[in-house]
């Protein structure tokens, strides 16, 4: 898979959990200790966080890292 498209999916999922959990960007991103222009970076999948960072959104959302970093399927 390429970078690109790993971007991609990440801010697809990313935007997701955004609108689902009814916070703002702002919001999260002092939640997790990041600005909110990052947060925006990521969720026009400009770039992807480190590990550390994936795992703490996981921990915001109440999810698994996987949920974030892998492509879903429609269920």
């Amino acid at each position: 898979m390429t970078e690109d498209r790993q971007r991609q999916i990440f801010s697809s999922n990313l935007r997701r959990f955004i609108d689902v959990s009814g916070k703002t960007q702002k919001e999260i991103a002092d939640a997790i200790g990041v600005s909110q222009q990052i947060m925006n970076v990521w969720a026009r999948g400009k770039a992807i966080p480190r590990m550390g960072k994936i795992q703490k959104l996981a921990d915001f959302f109440g999810i698994e890292k996987s949920e974030l970093i892998d492509e879903q399927t429609e269920k």
